[in-house]
Parts: structure tokens; C-alpha cells; sequence
């Protein structure tokens, strides 16, 4: 076949890097697509693409938080308030004077402002 050319070395090399650097793409795109459905990409543009159920979500997990919040800082005021109580009571020179006075605001501050 006198028409046909065959690829020089040269030539054979520059394809054979090609292909290679087309393997490597693929393989990165495949990985890339992937990392994305692991993500969960695609739930995220599906939240944001329904403002009313965003903005449920959100003020659902505000409350949530907030009540976590008064129930994490009631849970810590009254171990405070618990371990001044008994330093109080060890009759400790200066820390015990503290210590009185602040369980002394807390009582006239709960008879002025019961509680429900």
C-alpha cells in the first residue's frame, strides 16, 4: 500500500502520551464525580433550590439550639451555684466571705423574682 503512511517514532510517542494523559483525565473526572456524590452535593443544591422547607429547617434547628443552650447553661449554673454552696460551708476565710455574699444575692434575688 503505497497511499498509507505509517506514523513515525515521534509520532507514535506524541499519541502514545496523549492517550495516557487521557487516561489520567478520566480518571480524575471519575474520581471527581465520585468525591461530589459523597459529599452530598446534590442534597444540598436540591435545599437550596426550596427557600420555604430552608427556611423551616432552619428555625427548627434555632429552636433546638437555643433550648440546648438554657438547658446546658441551667444544668451548669446549678452545679456552680451547688459547689459554692459547699466551699460556703467549709468556712474558708476570704473564699467563704464570697462565696456568702453571692449565695446571700442569689436567695434575695429568688424571693424578689420567684419562679413560676
Amino acid at each position: 500500500m503505497a497511499g498509507v503512511r505509517q506514523p513515525t517514532g515521534d509520532q507514535q510517542d506524541r499519541q502514545t502520551q496523549e492517550q495516557e494523559e487521557e487516561g489520567r483525565l478520566a480518571r480524575q473526572v471519575r474520581h471527581l464525580a465520585e468525591t461530589l456524590d459523597r459529599s452530598g452535593i446534590v442534597e444540598l443544591v436540591e435545599f437550596y433550590r426550596h427557600p420555604r422547607r430552608m427556611m423551616w429547617v432552619s428555625f427548627a434547628s434555632g429552636i433546638v439550639r437555643g433550648a440546648g443552650m438554657a438547658i446546658g447553661f441551667t444544668a451548669v449554673g446549678a452545679v456552680v451555684l451547688y459547689l459554692l454552696s459547699r466551699l460556703a460551708a467549709l468556712n474558708l476565710p476570704l473564699i467563704g466571705e464570697f462565696i456568702a455574699d453571692i449565695t446571700r444575692i442569689v436567695e434575695r434575688e429568688l424571693q424578689f423574682h420567684p419562679g413560676p
